[in-house]
């Protein structure tokens, strides 16, 4: 028998649905996590495995087979521990199968069996609630979740003991009220800068057509201030009333770094910027094909080709880090998915496929 639970892979700001199933079968004691999963994810079984011991659950002596499909999509990140979880307490027994059905499940777990905060709840709650299911996320993140709407069933737990004691009956959740962010501290104001106008004067046009902005070098402590203060006199704060322009702010802002924990939702328009040295990108300081697929994905098509040939792209020979089997298929799966993005071209594609061959045939 084969225990189903929904989950979602990240492309960008898009949440891609996941079908994480769990068998468990006689045979060699094993605990197998198959479906082009990344490093994070495939040590969950040990995370998973504590959890469900700290929980006062065992596993069984049996071969235990969890498959993450579709096969070919990449998968990222520790979100995947509670719906394995989950799958495995439904395929053990210890939750309905049925109650699990109507819900999309993302969080990672302690190897105390609390569930810890993790970024990307609210693309996944809209997704959710697009596919008519529920939304099962840590209890940090239920404020989050909670904007993607009002008929939206959301469970945030502390813990498996709660979430199972939910399910019994015993101990029954409430859905999460949505929350915002507190007020930062007073925003500067454009007028403040002296001199400057045509930096100020780019700004003011950006602001009022909607406009991104890419600067031609690695921004100082004086360069930043007309950035900085542009948050506060061209932009400004959202007003409540704004929350759909608010969400659209906000998606691309947590998709920006997965490694992140985001809180609840900001009211303050989100400006960035970005310092990418050369030394940072040959020391692998920054998540390198994030920032790159980000940055491509805000300029316009015929744009793209000039950006990836000036001083500032990332050299080839360290845009697609290859070191083992794991990243070599995963290299290869987003190459392809670039190309058909546009992203790349399929020169290059054929360079990732060809150094990613190679670390697959030295295995």
């Amino acid at each position: 028998m084969v225990t189903r639970v929904a989950t979602v892979a990240f492309e960008g700001i898009e949440a891609r649905a996941v079908d994480v199933q769990v068998q468990i079968a006689p045979g060699i004691v094993a605990f197998t996590v198959v479906g082009l999963a990344d490093k994070a994810v495939a040590e969950s079984r040990e995370r998973v495995r504590s959890a469900l011991i700290a929980s006062g659950l065992a596993l069984p002596a049996k071969r235990i087979t969890v498959n993450l499909a579709p096969a070919d999509l990449p998968k990222e990140g520790s979100h995947y521990d509670l719906p394995i979880a989950l799958a495995v307490m439904g395929a053990i027994g210890a939750l309905p199968a049925d109650a699990l059905a109507g819900y999309c499940v993302l969080g990672e777990l302690a190897l105390d069996g609390t569930i810890t905060a993790v970024s990307g709840v609210l693309p996944a709650a809209m997704a959710a609630s697009a596919l008519g299911l529920g939304l099962i996320c840590p209890a940090a993140t239920g404020p989050e979740a909670a904007w993607a709407g009002g008929d939206l069933d959301v469970l945030a737990p502390r813990s498996l003991i709660q979430l199972a004691n939910h399910f019994k009956g015993t101990q029954v959740m409430a859905r999460p009220e949505p929350a915002v962010a507190a007020p930062g501290p007073a925003l500067p104001d454009l007028r403040d800068i002296k001199g400057q106008e045509g930096a100020k004067r780019a700004l003011e046009i950006a602001a009022a057509g909607g406009h991104n902005l890419l600067t031609a070098r690695p921004p100082t402590e004086r360069s930043r201030t007309p950035y900085r203060t542009a948050v506060g006199s061209c932009i400004g704060r959202l007003h409540p009333s704004a929350f759909p322009r608010s969400m659209t702010t906000w998606l691309p802002a947590d998709a920006r770094s997965r490694r992140e924990v985001r809180w609840p939702i900001i009211k303050d328009r989100p400006c960035c910027y970005e310092t990418l040295l050369h030394q940072s990108v040959l020391q692998g300081v920054f998540p390198l094909q994030t920032l790159e697929e980000t940055a491509m994905s805000k300029l316009k098509n015929e744009e793209r080709e000039d950006l990836s040939e000036g001083k500032f792209a990332l050299p080839e020979e360290r845009k697609y880090p290859i070191e083992d089997k794991a990243h070599a298929r995963n290299a290869k799966a987003r190459a392809a998915q670039q190309e058909k993005a546009g992203n790349l071209s399929p020169a290059d594609r054929k360079k990732v496929e060809a150094k990613a061959d190679k670390v697959l045939g030295k295995s």
